[in-house]
């Protein structure tokens, strides 16, 4: 099951190297690499909302919506809803990522509507007092990504892994069995296991995979 061991998410984003067929090959090649051996950690692929169902036709990977609302059924035009999102395919969502910000009482509905579907949610905060705010509405993840090293070479985990204990420390005062993803900066598997060994529950990371000169060999680096 996905909660079982640690996660890596992959955020595809709106990149052109992880719309439609390239996003399907990105899956494929990790459920490749995971079905040669043991799995250490369980994939998690974000794709655009174009692309849920094509994946989930496709691939057994666990797909995760980017974005969704907590709307029922009806007159929504231009929203992505919880709803439609477990319709298309999708085992959870992420939210509240620091490119698609929303208000803390929206970020509850929509754990809230995720939680009825049956929906696993990552709520991202980008500092630690958000991140101990989101924790009280209890999603599956709380991934913290400091806004100014998403998309760079600075990786959290080797800049400063003892800050990674303090973040877990804190958020778990407030939420004892919150599950932690440390996102921003995070390229290789030796940045993901320092995230673990200091009490994280995965990572989150996306131009690490999707920019790579060589897809392929980042994730064979990442999940053999």
């Amino acid at each position: 099951m996905l909660l079982e061991r640690p996660v890596i998410a992959i955020n595809l984003k709106t990149y052109s190297e992880s719309l439609g067929e390239n996003a399907i090959e990105i899956a494929k090649a990790i459920e490749q690499i995971q079905t040669d051996q043991t799995p250490k950690y369980n994939p998690i692929i974000a794709p655009q909302a174009v692309d849920i169902r094509l994946l989930a036709k496709q691939t057994k990977i666990n797909i995760f919506a980017q974005h969704a609302e907590a709307f029922d059924y009806g007159r929504n035009t231009g929203y992505n809803i919880v709803k439609s999102m477990k319709d298309a395919g999708a085992k959870g969502l992420i939210i509240n990522h620091s490119e698609h910000k929303i208000e803390l009482n929206k970020i509850e509905d929509v754990i809230t509507a995720a939680k009825k579907e049956k929906m696993y949610v990552i709520c991202c905060a980008d500092t630690i007092n958000q991140a101990r705010a989101v924790a009280c509405f209890e999603p599956d993840f709380v991934a913290i990504e400091p806004p100014e090293l998403i998309g760079t070479d600075t990786s959290i985990a080797k800049e400063d892994p003892d800050l990674i204990k303090k973040i877990v420390k804190k958020i778990r005062f407030i939420q004892y069995n919150a599950r932690i993803l440390i996102g921003a900066g995070i390229k290789t598997r030796n940045d993901v296991d320092i995230c673990v060994k200091n009490g994280a529950n995965g990572v989150l990371l996306a131009s690490g995979v999707v920019k790579a000169k060589n897809i392929s060999a980042v994730l064979f680096e990442l999940f053999g």
